[in-house]
């Protein structure tokens, strides 16, 4: 597509696009991009496996409106973009997928005087491609929540109050898709521990979870040893391990072993992990033991297969899994029940997993073939979304109070955000004098038209506290107003209006 009118971009993690609800939901601001002239264009391309869109257009080296990076920070991110041809009523959506991957070349102008040129291209492929529509509409969310955190980056945000139990000093506020905001408030008394932080206010409840850590003393581990290590051959491999605790490594079959096999804290180790044995088919685990935790190591003696890993575990966030080939043998998605969105590069395979909503797990498979024809099916297993319930205050019903339950969700088990959802819990006491209200009748500016004459309409409304006052629809009949008004002589008329976005269905269509 040539004769680009507009283009906008935006971070991909603040931009979601809903084909089934027809719109493009955002928690930050688009930016419009100033092109040069007809520099912005448009490609899509399908080699048969993959499509690939190509974004690309130029800006001057000193331009400044309508740009809100520097050419560093830009590169860090992947984009979604909106472009709009000349002409025409469609707008095209892309790198709404994985996101668009920029790069940017400079070169000099042709023209003395004038600024030199940056070429800027984004790229994206995917099984899925672009979108084009006329009729999406934007729904910009603003709306942030409050989460507990055990971490922001290398800053520890919570304490130890017991055996094997913590509570939370920070809360972190995030946007709807889950992205930090940068704003923090943190338990009340712990101000001058967290100066780092933007703090923007404090909190003074004590929300407690269970921490294995806490059981002992606090010990990190820092590696990248993998959790499933393949061995095809007699061989070793060597990663880099460090622990804030002393560390030591147990359970190793007779054909492994792992040098050094113990450390000590804060100290930067190279480990090397050697199989000794050429009877392949053998599986085994061992364990690195730091403070009183540890990390399990799965070992398996075989002929490698083509694709790793063969299966995931997974939190409930929508995320990308990547899985790693051989670029000497490329690989072909040739099964994808689940209508996962994925990408091929040179040696990765990578899939888009949904954010689990439910409070089950989910298990996905993808199948893959390569270039000699051998199969694999390829497991994610995706945790739920952990739920629970926290009393908090009371709410009445029919004159009774019951306790207020709020609920929390979280990706795991001790990491939870409050929602805005409540339910009434147990019975907290019968007629409660806090549940007794008052109710009164009130004219509200509406009218009853009966027989031609205008009356007031009175409505029954409903106090707790004698301050604030809530409908409870009930309505009467109250004083005449006018006998023979022309405002009962009015004509209600009617129309019918299609409603784009609400649909109903008949039979199986």
């Amino acid at each position: 597509v040539y004769g680009i009118d507009s283009l906008q971009l935006i971070d991909k993690n603040y931009a979601r696009l809903d084909t089934e609800n027809k719109t493009v939901a955002t928690t930050d601001v688009w930016r419009n991009i100033e092109f040069i002239g007809n520099s912005c264009s448009l490609q899509e391309v399908y080699d048969g496996e993959k499509v690939t869109d190509t974004i690309s257009f130029q800006i001057p080296l000193n331009h400044k409106i309508g740009w809100s990076w520097n050419l560093l920070e830009f590169l860090d991110n992947l984009y979604a973009a909106t472009i709009k041809p000349k002409g025409g009523d469609y707008i095209y959506y892309s790198g709404f997928n994985f996101g668009l991957e920029p790069s940017y070349t400079i070169s000099s102008s042709s023209n003395n005087g004038e600024s030199d040129i940056i070429t800027v291209t984004l790229v994206e492929s995917s099984n899925y491609g672009l979108t084009a529509a006329e009729d999406y509409e934007d729904e910009p969310y603003d709306t942030k929540t409050w989460r507990y955190v055990k971490w922001v980056g290398d800053i520890k945000c919570y304490e130890c109050v017991g055996y094997a139990t913590a509570r939370y000093l920070v809360q972190q506020e995030v946007d709807t898709f889950g992205n930090p905001t940068g704003n923090y408030k943190v338990k009340s008394g712990y101000q001058s521990q967290y100066q780092m932080l933007n703090i923007v206010g404090v909190f003074n409840n004590d929300e407690q979870f269970t921490d294995n850590d806490c059981a002992g003393d606090t010990c990190r581990l820092n590696t990248n040893v993998p959790s499933y290590l393949p061995y095809s051959a007699v061989t070793c491999y060597t990663y880099p391990l460090s622990a804030s605790c002393d560390w030591n490594v147990t359970g190793l079959a007779p054909y492994l072993s792992v040098t050094p096999s113990t450390g000590i804290a804060d100290t930067q180790y190279y480990v090397t992990i050697c199989n000794s044995s050429s009877m392949m088919g053998q599986e085994s685990t061992f364990r690195i033991n730091y403070g009183n935790s540890a990390k399990i190591i799965n070992v398996v003696l075989g002929d490698p297969s083509f694709i790793n890993p063969p299966s995931v575990n997974v939190n409930c966030l929508e995320q990308n899994i990547v899985f790693t080939f051989s670029p000497s043998c490329p690989i072909t998605v040739v099964a994808n029940e689940y209508d996962l969105a994925y990408q091929i590069t040179n040696s990765n395979l990578i899939v888009r997993v949904p954010r689990n909503y439910s409070e089950s797990a989910e298990i996905y498979s993808i199948r893959v073939e390569n270039c000699n024809l051998e199969r694999k099916s390829l497991i994610i297993n995706q945790d739920k979304t952990y739920v629970k319930w926290v009393p908090s205050s009371y709410i009445c019903v029919s004159g009774n109070s019951y306790v207020r339950e709020v609920k929390y969700t979280g990706t795991t088990n001790d990491n939870y955000a409050q929602t805005s959802e409540y339910r009434q819990g147990a019975l907290i006491t019968s007629g409660d004098t806090r549940c007794q209200s008052m109710k009164k009748w009130e004219f509200r500016n509406h009218y009853y038209c009966l027989d031609g004459n205008k009356y007031q309409c009175i409505e029954e409304v409903e106090s707790y506290d004698g301050v604030n006052w809530t409908p409870t629809w009930k309505t009467s009949i109250g004083n005449l107003v006018e006998s023979g008004s022309t405002f009962c002589n009015q004509t209600t008329t009617y129309e019918w209006r299609l409603n784009q976005k609400k649909y109903q269905c008949e039979g199986d269509a």
